[in-house]
């Protein structure tokens, strides 16, 4: 979160405050032949969206106050939340001037053999660098720990 602006003098014209810092975007690329689904789930379940080939979702990142989080989760299916199809699970979750964002599969790797990449973009420091998250097969290379970058940073998941 950006501190305010030293005032120059209490009650002066000339006294600005810096803009808040907004959060950056959490963003899904289908580049699948088919479409692929997606739902946004916090302490609630979004609608499920369609994503068609060469077509891309996005959402502001934002706190989930009843969940701490925000799960993207994406199916091959139609309906493949409602019937625990194979699903790829995109996290996030905001705190303080961090983003934590994390990959997992559940109940089946819905993108075996494809490529899958979570990469970040936008603000970014050198030290610690963000990291990008890559499964050249689809699946996860074993077990991942929450990534950190920074309060702003954009982070999109292309599929396929």
């Amino acid at each position: 979160m950006a501190a305010a602006a030293p005032l120059a003098h209490a009650g002066s014209r000339n006294s600005r405050r810096q803009p808040e810092p907004y959060p950056g975007y959490a963003i899904v690329v289908n580049n699948c032949q088919d479409s692929i689904y997606l739902w946004s789930i916090g302490s609630t379940v979004g609608p499920q969206v369609r994503i068609d080939r060469g077509a891309n979702y996005t959402e502001r990142m934002h706190y989930d106050p009843g969940s701490g989080g925000v799960t993207l989760r994406i199916t091959s299916g139609a309906n493949g939340l409602c019937f625990a199809e194979p699903q790829m699970i995109f996290a996030y979750t905001l705190k303080g001037i961090q983003v934590y964002y994390s990959l997992a599969d559940l109940y089946g790797d819905p993108f075996r053999g494809r490529r899958v990449a979570l990469v970040t973009s936008g603000v970014h420091t050198p030290n610690p660098p963000c990291n990008d998250i890559v499964w050249e097969r689809g699946v996860s290379p074993g077990p991942v720990s929450p990534r950190i970058c920074f309060f702003g940073s954009n982070l999109t998941l292309t599929v396929c």
